[in-house]
């Protein structure tokens, strides 16, 4: 059942989309634009069935090409609603003592080199941290150095990493799951690095 912190973060996330629609990103990524192409057909001298043919292409597209309207309502909306289904995930998970997770989703056409390369990958929660800081976990190295920064959000870190994933848009999520369903050789990789302390019983039962 949702605690009362889980239903604020429901709420918060209500009032976030709304933002997102109405003041965020909304003239950056459509009215500029709109003014732009309509500057163009002014100064270009285009007559008014023209200029008003442009702007109905660009703002609701046609069969083979999506309006700009749609574009900016479909991506705010699915990174709200991806974003808060992440969060309420991890207030889940944290409540539950849960350490281990799974980046679980598909590889569509624009997958961004983030999710193509940790997709499936099992982590224990400080490694996720580590993407959150930009590191990667087996290596070390840095995300930017090995070409998978792109598209991410600005101001990702290590607490937030868990609810902006590979960065807008993205359709992947950190599944957490419980010792039983973690390959053995991650479990050990934890242990060995410090991470986890399994009980006496998880000892037995997964090591």
């Amino acid at each position: 059942m949702p605690t009362v912190g889980l239903k604020e973060i429901l709420e918060f996330s209500k009032q976030k989309a709304i933002f997102n629609l109405l003041e965020s990103g909304v003239d950056a990524d459509f009215f500029s634009p709109m003014l732009n192409r309509l500057n163009t057909q002014v100064a270009q001298g285009g007559n008014i069935d023209d200029v008003i043919s442009d702007l109905k292409k660009f703002i609701t597209g046609t069969e083979e090409i999506p309006g700009a309207l749609n574009r900016y309502v479909t991506q705010v909306m699915d990174d709200t609603l991806r974003q808060f289904s992440a969060a309420y995930t991890e207030a889940i998970t944290d409540g539950l003592g849960m350490e281990f997770y799974k980046y679980v989703g598909t590889k569509i056409k624009f997958t961004r080199p983030f999710c193509v390369n940790y997709m499936n990958e099992y982590f224990h929660r400080e490694e996720v941290e580590m993407l959150g800081n930009g590191k990667d976990p087996f290596t070390g190295g840095s995300l930017e150095g090995m070409g998978l920064t792109a598209g991410r959000i600005e101001g990702t870190n290590e607490i937030n990493i868990f609810i902006n994933r590979g960065g807008w848009n993205c359709r992947h999520a950190f599944a957490p799951l419980t010792p039983r369903f973690v390959p053995k050789s991650v479990l050990k990789r934890a242990v060995e690095k410090g991470y986890w302390k399994p009980s006496k019983t998880e000892k037995e039962k997964f090591l």
